[in-house]
């Protein structure tokens, strides 16, 4: 049995050696990977396997031969293999790294500092989004402000700075970036700052189209006839909702406008040519109209002649309304009936625009001044003219009551006239009631301004004609010190012609004004104890205060209204 089975060996022992071999190299290529893993020692072979060789295959050096020749083979391969996978591995993260450097230029949303060592961890990652934005790139819009917000996508990372450009020029972005007529370049940079400190940029680029459309409003109709040869119309343009000019030509010859937006031109007989052109030399929008003129002809047979007719709807004479808004319609008409376009209307002597008109009726929407309002329409035909005229009282409902008073005790009236209560109205200023008071006492008055825009109160007259009876003023007498002392009073100097012991008095000794006794005398007005520093006109009463007109010889600072400081409250 022995013998056989050493037979058995040295008859079959290249087979056995050879399969062998392969089994160790199996093994070897087992333990080299986990040694990778696992930092096992270099030698994956065990003396314990050498041993089993050196007896299996019979002769050490056939064995020792077999062994080498295969073990270096192998090394050599796995050295080969090894250093191809690892140059394979550098030349994808080279590529991977100069594509991602190339996409940076593409997609700013890239980061930009990923170093070529660190990508090869984050080829996964290359794609990472840190923050998007609500614009819509290639967007059009005719809106120059436009909105949009930045949301972050990244929380563990800490923005070091936010910065929006347009068009290359950095802004301050707060929700909002103005844009420029046509193509504009909106780009949004982030810093960002990871745990470790270390910072770097990503941007993106987007763009955005402003189209400002442009409108051109007119009253121009195509194709009409007329038959006056001065014709009117109004004419501009609406761009981003706001109103502009616009150039204006008539049969090839720019016209001028006579008001804001109004024209009147003369027209030939026959095809006239108006053209609107509206916009900048980029983005011009023109409009044409063709108005017929035709001109009327001497004939014996010409309707009769007379002054144009006038009607109202809604107004009626010395109406009261408590409204301040008054909307009504006007209808005029030729002597003969038919339908008359050149007719103007005024509230309070100032002409007024019309909210439609359209053959011979136009209709008006005013606002009215408390108390007496005045509305007169003029109408002309030809050499002929009409007017109308309504007088409307507006009378608000009362809102409350205030206290009025008029003194000059710097000159000895502490007393004018004595504190009256009157009832508020809304919407009414101060001056108002100033004067209706004055003239419920009988005082004459001299002022500047109208009741509603820069009143000024001049002076006041005296009911008796002489507000010092022939007498001399009674100016406390360390009131008038400081005004000698100040320089405000100078007895060397003959200002007026009267000269009561040092003090002048004013020529007209029935007016009580401004420049009276010194340069800096006045009128001036407290409510609730302070003075304002607006007008009569800008002043709104409310219920309870409590208006004072004092007279001033020094700008206020003699009754506690100074500017730079007081002397006293006389």
């Amino acid at each position: 049995m022995g013998n056989k089975f050493l037979s058995f060996i040295k008859k079959y022992r290249f087979l056995l050696i050879v399969l062998f071999m392969a089994s160790t190299l199996l093994g070897t290529v087992t333990l080299f990977a986990q040694k990778q893993e696992a930092k096992l020692p270099e030698n994956p072979i065990s003396k314990e396997a050498v041993s089993s060789t050196v007896l299996l295959a019979g002769s050490d050096k056939d064995v020792s031969k077999a062994l080498k020749d295969s073990g270096v083979k192998f090394n050599k391969k796995q050295d080969a293999k090894k250093k191809d996978e690892q140059e394979l591995a550098e030349n994808k993260a080279k590529e991977v790294s100069q594509k991602h450097i190339d996409n940076s230029k593409l997609d700013p949303g890239i980061d930009k500092n990923i170093t070529p060592s660190k990508l090869k961890k984050k080829e996964n990652k290359s794609d990472r989004t840190y923050f998007t934005t609500t614009i819509k790139d290639g967007e059009q819009v005719t809106t120059e402000a436009y909105k949009f917000k930045i949301l972050q996508k990244e929380s563990d990372l800490k923005i070091e700075k936010q910065q929006v450009l347009v068009n290359e020029q950095e802004v301050d972005f707060s929700g909002t970036v103005i844009l420029s007529s046509g193509k504009n370049k909106i780009e949004i940079v982030m810093t960002y700052s990871n745990k470790k400190g270390q910072t770097f940029k990503v941007a993106k680029n987007y763009t955005v189209y402003f189209n400002s459309k442009i409108e051109i409003k007119t009253s121009l109709k195509n194709n009409e006839t007329v038959e006056k040869e001065l014709f009117k119309f109004e004419a501009y343009s609406i761009r981003n909702k706001k109103e502009e000019p616009i150039s204006v030509y008539l049969n090839g010859k720019e016209v001028e406008a006579t008001k804001v937006f109004a024209y009147e031109v003369t027209l030939e007989a026959g095809e006239n040519l108006i053209e609107l052109k509206a916009g900048s030399e980029k983005e011009v929008l023109e409009e044409s109209y063709v108005i017929n003129y035709k001109k009327q002809e001497d004939s014996n047979h010409e309707k009769e002649s007379g002054p144009p007719t006038i009607s109202v709807d809604t107004l009626q004479n010395d109406m009261t309304v408590e409204n301040e808004k008054l909307t009504f319609k006007v209808t005029a008409k030729t002597h003969s009936g038919d339908s008359l376009d050149s007719f103007q209307v005024y509230l309070n002597d100032e002409e007024i625009g019309e909210e439609w008109k359209k053959s011979g009726e136009a209709q008006y929407t005013t606002h009215l001044v408390e108390s007496i309002n005045t509305i007169k329409i003029i109408a002309v035909d030809k050499e002929e003219k009409s007017e109308a005229t309504y007088r409307i009282n507006y009378k608000t409902k009362s809102i409350g009551k205030a206290t009025f008073s008029v003194e000059a005790s710097t000159v000895g009236f502490p007393e004018i006239i004595p504190p009256t209560d009157i009832d508020l109205e809304e919407g009414v200023p101060a001056s108002e009631y100033l004067i209706k008071l004055l003239e419920e006492y009988g005082y004459a008055y001299q002022h500047t301004g109208r009741t509603q825009k820069n009143f000024y109160l001049a002076s006041i007259d005296s009911r008796s004609g002489d507000f010092f009876n022939g007498g001399s003023p009674l100016i406390p007498g360390n009131l008038k010190e400081l005004l000698i002392e100040k320089r405000l009073l100078d007895d060397s100097k003959e200002i007026q012609e009267d000269n009561y012991d040092g003090i002048y008095l004013p020529k007209d000794h029935g007016k009580l004004g401004e420049f009276d006794f010194t340069n800096a005398s006045g009128w001036m007005y407290s409510v609730n104890g302070v003075y304002p520093n607006v007008g009569f006109a800008d002043y709104f009463l409310r219920d309870g205060d409590s208006v004072r007109l004092r007279f001033t010889l020094m700008l206020g600072a003699d009754i506690g209204g100074g500017f730079d400081g007081n002397y006293g409250n006389w």
